[in-house]
């Protein structure tokens, strides 16, 4: 019982962390308006997952498509991705984590198959995970 409370609190708290970006200066805007990189990316992999809100953080640069289930993407002013997050009902989609390096595929398949993940593409084409574990 403790250790499923200590993962929820570690669950609860890394989606936390993303709600100042996803809300906090973010105007609505049109999915139509996104950069043609971040419409492609959202059709390609995650057009099954419904869009709650589009928003511009004009501050940071950056685009957030709010999807169900707290899953959420974030691109930078060309549309390429950031942050991409998934959850239970939404996880990120195969053919995204095949993006990263096979070590990183390896790692996520062996060690922690059916967790939530959640990825950044960090400026010097490093990737950042978070895995979610219940």
């Amino acid at each position: 019982m403790k250790t499923r409370l200590f993962f929820l609190f570690i669950l609860l708290a890394g989606l936390g962390g993303a709600y100042p970006l996803l809300h906090a200066g973010n105007t609505t805007i049109r999915f139509d308006d996104l950069p043609a990189k971040a419409q492609q990316f959202y059709k390609q992999y995650y057009a099954e997952v419904p869009i709650i809100r589009v928003s511009d953080n004009q501050k940071n640069d950056r685009y957030i498509v709010k999807m169900e289930e707290n899953s959420f993407l974030i691109f930078d002013e060309q549309g390429e991705w950031i942050k991409v997050s998934g959850t239970f009902q939404y996880p990120v989609p195969y053919p995204v984590i095949q993006l990263l390096p096979q070590a990183v595929q390896t790692e996520l398949a062996e060690r922690y198959s059916g967790a939530i993940v959640a990825i950044r593409r960090m400026p010097d084409e490093s990737y950042d995970v978070s895995v979610y574990v219940t």
